[in-house]
């Protein structure tokens, strides 16, 4: 497979990032990259990209035995004898494949109830098993994980997931706004139906009305009233971003 393709190099430094490669081919995307510091850029701002999403998840004490896996592996604790499940487990193979168990895991809690993209071509999808979509992860007003939005890149509706409930006060709705990139005005996008997850109706396609957006911000509006500028303070506010090259 030739690796020089911009759009194919790009989808792949994403899917690396993302943790979504297969063991296959991770490992021989690493040899490339050792040797290509265009590739590692590209990485590099991928990772710059994905780092929002890490807002969405929340705080978790490691099992007691992870932290002395991990120093024997580096080689900090003398090695002693292991058992065999325990050698099946550090196995690199089966490593990577729990890592991308646990990426699909998290993944779904991103994006829920996305299917393959027919923009994607046979061989990417197949190689990142990663939908085109774009993903807003916001903070609330006090700096935490609040909400997730997604939508197929070509999609007329965005899924929404609150972090924790979130009801606003009687009267109003939580209204979804789209913050372009260059500083114009903000994007009307709707108002996000009652509970913790949902759907909301797009008035356009989502390339159209993401495709200039930078940031999502979420305030509180009338219910029934079509707002053409946001009700500041935003509720919610965090970055968007596209997964595909």
């Amino acid at each position: 497979m030739r690796y020089d393709h911009p759009d194919l190099r790009q989808h792949l430094a994403s899917a690396y990032a993302f943790g979504s490669l297969t063991p296959r081919v991770r490992a021989r995307f690493e040899r490339l990259l050792k040797n290509d510091p265009a590739l590692q850029a590209l990485v590099a701002e991928a990772e710059l990209r994905l780092a929002p999403l890490a807002l969405a998840l929340e705080p978790r004490t490691p099992p007691a035995n992870v932290w002395p896996a991990i120093e024997k592996r580096l080689g900090f604790v003398e090695a002693m004898a292991s058992s065999r499940w325990f050698d099946w487990l550090l196995r690199p193979a089966i490593g990577w494949a729990a890592a991308g168990a646990v990426v699909g895991m998290v993944g779904g809690q991103f994006l829920p109830g996305l299917g393959p993209d027919a923009m994607l071509t046979e061989q990417t999808a197949a190689l990142t098993q990663l939908p085109a979509s774009y993903v807003g992860v916001l903070a609330n007003e006090a700096g935490g994980a609040g909400l997730l939005i997604s939508s197929l890149r070509h999609g007329r509706t965005a899924d929404f997931k609150f972090v924790q409930p979130a009801i606003p006060p009687a009267g109003q709705v939580f209204y979804l706004w789209g913050l372009p990139a260059d500083g114009g005005a903000p994007i009307p996008i709707g108002p996000l139906p009652e509970g913790k997850t949902g759907s909301v109706g797009l008035p356009g396609e989502a390339e159209t009305l993401f495709f200039g957006v930078s940031k999502l911000g979420v305030t509180l509006e009338t219910v029934g009233a079509t707002p053409t500028t946001p009700g500041l303070p935003y509720q919610y506010l965090g970055f968007c971003g596209k997964f595909w090259p």
